[in-house]
């Protein structure tokens, strides 16, 4: 029995938690990079710092602690919003420090090819953290 009070379920596929230093870059020559919260085979979920929204053909996603990489990814925008818009670092005396903004995204992956299916399967089998 389900409680009419609580948002249906929209997702196709389970999330997972992933390890850090799992980095999405959007390409080919994008200068954002994000940090991955959570995937599954469907897309993903992340942060970057950033003062406009991700966009571009493709995305790559990267796991320098076993060498992952898979790039090239199809992607249309789900989601993104701005979470924090702060003074993030300071710069020295007498020079008016910058604000940047912290934004969250989501995307779902667009045609995946079959390696790319096996390549996602691969990484969400054998290094994520659980279920999110």
């Amino acid at each position: 029995m389900t409680n009419d009070n609580e948002p249906a379920e929209r997702r196709k596929h389970k999330r997972f938690q992933v390890p850090t230093g799992s980095i999405v870059s959007f390409g080919p020559h994008s200068s954002i990079l994000g940090k991955i919260i959570d995937m599954s085979m469907g897309g993903i979920a992340f942060r970057y710092i950033s003062e406009a929204s991700a966009n571009g053909s493709h995305l790559d996603i990267f796991l320098n602690e076993h060498n992952f990489y898979m790039g090239k990814v199809q992607f249309k925008i789900v989601e993104d919003f701005e979470i924090d818009n702060k003074v993030l670092y300071k710069i020295s005396d007498g020079v008016v420090p910058r604000r940047r903004t912290m934004r969250r995204g989501s995307v779902q992956f667009g045609d995946l090819t079959r390696q790319q299916e096996a390549e996602l399967g691969h990484f969400l089998q054998n290094y994520t953290l659980g279920e999110a």
